[in-house]
């Protein structure tokens, strides 16, 4: 990548050798996104991936070697990342590291790979607000399943996940009855059970980590509207969709990041005072706004987040992906996650 300067030449360069350590949430999809960007543009990649899902790694080695790809160009290290990931974020002989985890992981990687300065790219937690703006029809069946598949589906594992659900005071009874008609959909089973949404959750730390957090929310005295605590694990982590109603933002259940199927509600007086609850939070990652289009894109600009999706709008894969405040540094998606991959060069060459 090339761009000419009044008095000088500028050049994109590859970083060098690229550490990728991915989680277990979307396991090729995770990966894909910072692998390829990184070789790209002329890079060489070793990747750890989590230790909790390595095969669909071990079967995209087996890939890239059968299409002939120079050797160590793509480089394959399992194990747990409180070891392999350590050493690869100290190693010396690698320039950078792209992590995608959640923020103490982060925090973790970043220190190490700052004691010999390499470059760093973090994709982190989230606690994302969904804001519905009040309707004149009273109908907000729409907003409510685009809210409801991105917490519940995937067994809310997911960092963009919309957790935090931002209502109108004025319309808490009429919503409230919409959620728990609406969460009927919902349905909790085996996941090859087409006729089921939510399978189970993906480990029995997960399994008490959700549990905990949701024996804490009715602790710190939120309204169990639907769900609650989950059965015996015996025959899987199955955690059915719970939603929390009369939640303070300043609740555990408000600020921490659950990565579980739980939805905090909370009322708002004012579109101020919506705003306010929606930036109250250490992250910074993703949100949505439904409502008029032009209040919803108002609103959506003041949000600290570096996604912010308005009303029923389809994700674009183009656009920058990546997090304000503790959700991350950098950026994936597109060209600008390709740039993050790059270093640059200024040629002042003008001169005789």
């Amino acid at each position: 990548m090339v761009e000419k300067m009044p008095l000088s030449t500028t050049y994109r360069e590859p970083v060098g050798v690229v550490g990728c350590i991915t989680p277990w949430n979307y396991p090729l999809g995770q990966v894909i996104q910072k692998i390829i960007p990184a070789m790209l543009m002329g890079n060489t990649v070793i990747l750890k991936p989590s230790q909790h899902t390595p095969l669909s790694s071990y079967y995209l080695a087996d890939a890239f070697e059968k299409a002939g790809f120079p050797k160590g160009v793509f480089n394959l290290v399992t194990g747990r990342g409180g070891e392999v990931g350590n050493a690869l974020s100290s190693h010396p002989l690698v320039d950078m590291i792209s992590f995608t985890g959640s923020t103490s992981g982060g925090i973790t990687v970043g220190k190490n790979a700052l004691e010999s300065v390499k470059h760093i790219s973090l994709e982190l937690g989230g606690k994302s607000p969904y804001v519905i703006l009040p309707s004149e029809s009273h109908d907000y069946t729409e907003p409510i399943h685009l809210c409801f598949n991105s917490i519940f589906l995937n067994s809310g594992q997911t960092c963009t996940a919309f957790s935090r659900l931002l209502i109108p005071a004025g319309e808490k009874e009429t919503i409230e009855k919409q959620l728990v008609e609406i969460a009927k959909e919902y349905t909790v089973g085996d996941p090859t059970d087409h006729a089921v949404k939510l399978g189970p959750v993906s480990s029995m730390q997960q399994f008490r980590k959700i549990s905990e957090y949701i024996q804490k929310g009715m602790d710190e005295g939120a309204h169990l509207l639907i769900g609650g605590l989950p059965e015996s694990p015996d025959h899987g982590y199955y955690i059915h969709p719970t939603i929390f109603t009369d939640v303070k933002n300043s609740m555990s259940i408000a600020q921490d990041e659950i990565f579980g199927p739980v939805l905090c509600v909370i009322t708002y007086k004012d579109e101020k005072e919506a705003l306010g609850i929606a930036n109250d939070t250490r992250y910074g990652l993703n949100a949505g706004v439904y409502g008029p289009k032009d209040k919803a894109i108002a609103l959506a600009k003041r949000i600290q987040a570096g996604n912010v999706y308005i009303n029923s709008s389809p994700r674009d894969t183009a656009a920058p992906f990546g997090g304000y405040k503790e959700s991350g540094l950098g950026r994936e998606g597109g060209i600008y996650g390709m740039i993050e991959f790059t270093q640059q060069k200024a040629l002042f060459d003008t001169g005789k």
